[in-house]
């Protein structure tokens, strides 16, 4: 129980920490340049920014999704996680979403392991 937690818990720092990276960056940003002399309307900038950075805090938290489905996918097919898995994993996230389930129920241990080797991602 406590290590479920605790993953929940560390699955949820990494976009936490995101958001207040990017707040803070922006900020930074924002005031640079109005301290600036090139008169640079960042209204506009600050939204533009803003529309950018949550775009890419949404597709971080979907692959984060995306790769815990699969490392749950893969204990409840394979029983235990290793290298090997952790490699398809990597690669199958790669791929569109709905296509890497169906690869994942597809392939075999074997299989997956002759498609995506034995290479060490972790």
């Amino acid at each position: 129980m406590r290590n479920c937690q605790k993953h929940n818990q560390e699955s949820l720092i990494a976009p936490l920490q995101l958001a207040v990276l990017r707040t803070r960056q922006i900020t930074s940003l924002l005031a640079s340049l109005e301290k600036s002399s090139i008169g640079v309307d960042t209204s506009d900038l600050q939204k533009d920014l803003f529309r950018i950075s949550a775009s890419i805090e949404q597709y971080y938290l979907q692959k984060q999704g995306e790769k815990e489905a699969l490392e749950a996918l893969a204990k409840l097919r394979f029983g235990e996680m290793d290298e090997t898995l952790k490699s398809a994993i990597v690669h199958l996230l790669q791929t569109r979403a709905k296509n890497s389930v169906q690869i994942w129920y597809m392939l075999s241990r074997e299989e997956l392991e002759v498609q995506f080797g034995r290479k060490s991602v972790w």
